[in-house]
Formats: structure tokens, C-alpha cells, sequence
């Protein structure tokens, strides 16, 4: 019984570790299509991400902003064969907006907005996508190449309670794995409605970041029954089967024993 109770734990602990989803290095760039809804899809996660949650700063000056420490933001990146996929989640109390027209007249900026800069010359020149908490604002900025293609680009965005995700996508010219590129994501975040206090955290034009196009699919395996999930549904009963036998063995010897003391007693 201890042996097969062993086999069991063995095929069972395979099975579960066969289950879990490997992950990317953190700057590998793992090839998936997710869902463009503004949603963090769980492929997103196999891949590379990063968190940014230093002190923010003011929009211009560089002077520290301590008023808003829950701000933060968490970068996803994937990739196929036709689009770079960037995604991030943003924590933000006040979710705010300078209005219609400012977005019209292309300063997107001045919304809570997450931008998202990459370059594929080691920093040289870098490509701008926009994507701000109401959903505009994809193109805005100057798209180095490969990324050209302003009018490919894409977008959705989301908002919660006290944060927002913004998703992008932008045709990427066809790279392919073992591509490399310095990606920076910045947030900024109004303060006023009239967006004449802005705050910042993260970077723009800076290449200490760089990532890896991964031949590696992403992809989350679905739970399927096993031989070793099979043999432990099937353990349980054997093991009561071999209990009552014992115990039904052990009934005449008992029933022997009874007797002899009554006619012991007789006597």
C-alpha cells in the first residue's frame, strides 16, 4: 500500500507541474495574439513585463511628487506576425481628462495617458504610441520605422475603480524572433481637470530597457484528466475493499474466542 500510495504521489505531482505555464525570461517577448479590448489577458503574463513604481515627478520641472504614492503601472508586451502588443495596467485615485478638444488637436498628453515608446537602433530614434484611460489617442506622435504605419495602429482602453488599463497594437514591419528593441513606457497623470498640473513616473527616450522577440509561443495548457488522476479516484476504494476484508477475517476468530469463554464460564 505505501508503494502504490508513493506512485500515486509521484504521477500526481507530474501531472500538476505539467499543468503550470511556462514562463518568459523577464525580457523575452513571447509570440501570442491577445484580445485588443483593453483587457490584460492571462497570455500576457507568460511574457515579458515590467512595474514602475518610483516617485513621480512634475510634468516639465523634474521636482519629486509625493501626493499620489499609489501611483503605479505594470507593462505587457507580445507580439505575432503582423503586431507589437502593449499593455498596461495603470493604479490611479483620480482618473481625469482635459476634454474632447484637447485630444483633437492631438494633445492626448494631457489626459491621464499611458505612452509607450520603442526603439530599434539601441535609443537612436524612437516610435510614440498614446493610448490614453478614455481611449484615444493611438498615432499620436511621430512613429520611427519601422512603425510608420500610424493609420495600422490600434487601440482600447478600460477604467475601474481607482485604475485603468490601456492596450495597443502597431504593425511592426516584419520583425522577427531574435529582434531587439528598447521599449519605455510613461504615465501621466493629471491633476486638475484643466491638466495645468501634471505629474509623470517612468521614461520616455531612455534605452536601459531592452527586450527580445521569443520564438516561444505563449499559451496557457488546458486541464485535461490524467492516468494519474484516474488511479487516485480508483486508490480509495481498494483501500476500504482491503480494510473490511481484514475486518471480516477477524470475525470468526472473535466469534471463537466468545465461545470459549462461555464454555469456560459453564464449567
Amino acid at each position: 500500500m505505501k508503494k502504490l500510495a508513493f506512485i500515486l504521489a509521484l504521477l500526481t505531482a507530474a501531472a500538476i507541474f505539467a499543468a503550470i505555464p511556462v514562463s518568459a525570461a523577464p525580457t523575452d517577448v513571447l509570440k501570442g495574439t491577445p484580445v485588443l479590448d483593453g483587457k490584460i489577458d492571462d497570455i500576457y503574463k507568460l511574457s515579458a513585463t515590467y512595474t514602475i513604481d518610483t516617485t513621480a515627478k512634475v510634468y516639465n520641472s523634474g521636482a519629486e511628487y509625493t501626493d499620489c504614492p499609489e501611483l503605479k503601472a505594470t507593462t505587457y508586451m507580445l507580439y505575432d506576425d503582423k503586431n507589437v502588443y502593449i499593455a498596461c495596467e495603470v493604479t490611479d485615485a483620480t482618473i481625469l481628462s482635459a476634454g474632447a478638444d484637447k485630444v483633437k488637436a492631438g494633445y492626448v498628453w494631457q489626459n491621464d495617458v499611458t505612452e509607450f515608446w520603442i526603439s530599434l537602433d539601441k535609443g537612436t530614434t524612437w516610435g510614440q504610441f498614446n493610448m490614453d484611460a478614455f481611449g484615444h489617442g493611438i498615432g499620436v506622435g511621430v512613429p520611427a520605422a519601422p512603425f510608420a504605419d500610424a493609420a495600422g495602429c490600434k487601440g482600447a482602453a478600460t477604467k475601474g475603480t481607482g485604475s485603468y488599463i490601456t492596450e495597443v497594437s502597431f504593425p511592426h514591419g516584419g520583425l522577427k524572433a531574435g529582434a531587439e528593441f528598447c521599449q519605455q513606457t510613461q504615465v501621466n497623470n493629471i491633476l486638475v481637470a484643466d491638466a495645468s498640473k501634471i505629474v509623470c513616473i517612468g521614461a520616455q527616450k531612455v534605452a536601459d530597457r531592452v527586450f527580445k522577440l521569443s520564438a516561444t509561443e505563449a499559451f496557457i495548457p488546458k486541464p485535461e484528466t490524467t492516468t494519474a488522476a484516474a488511479a487516485a479516484d480508483a486508490a480509495p476504494a481498494k483501500a476500504a475493499q482491503t480494510f473490511d476484508s481484514a475486518i471480516i477475517a477477524l470475525i470468526p476468530a472473535a466469534l471463537s474466542a466468545a465461545a470459549l469463554v462461555v464454555i469456560r464460564k459453564r464449567k
